[in-house]
């Protein structure tokens, strides 16, 4: 009497079978999760690379605006005098 085959012939036992298919299933995920990391640091050293070319760009704009507000000696004895006259009353 032949009940499943056996490992001989014919098919596997059905808990086997499951074993197998579960195994299987195991290894596609894995295999797909190191797939998704390696596809995750590409995109991650990308994004850090573009990030640090924004920053240079960004530091560059930034010196630019904050020396449209420092002025030197001259401009600042200017403003002085300016907002002097301006505020006339308030001062006397």
């Amino acid at each position: 009497m032949k009940v499943s085959g056996g490992l001989d012939g014919g098919s596997d036992p059905p808990a086997f079978q499951r074993a197998e298919k579960e195994r299987l299933a195991k290894l596609s995920v894995e295999e797909n999760a190191k797939q998704d990391i390696s596809i995750f640091l590409v995109v991650f050293d990308n994004s850090r690379a573009n990030l640090a070319a924004l920053l240079q760009v960004d530091l560059k704009n930034l010196k630019i605006v904050v020396d449209g507000y420092l002025h030197n000696e001259e401009e600042k004895r200017f403003k002085k005098i300016i907002w002097e006259e301006i505020n006339r009353e308030y001062l006397e």
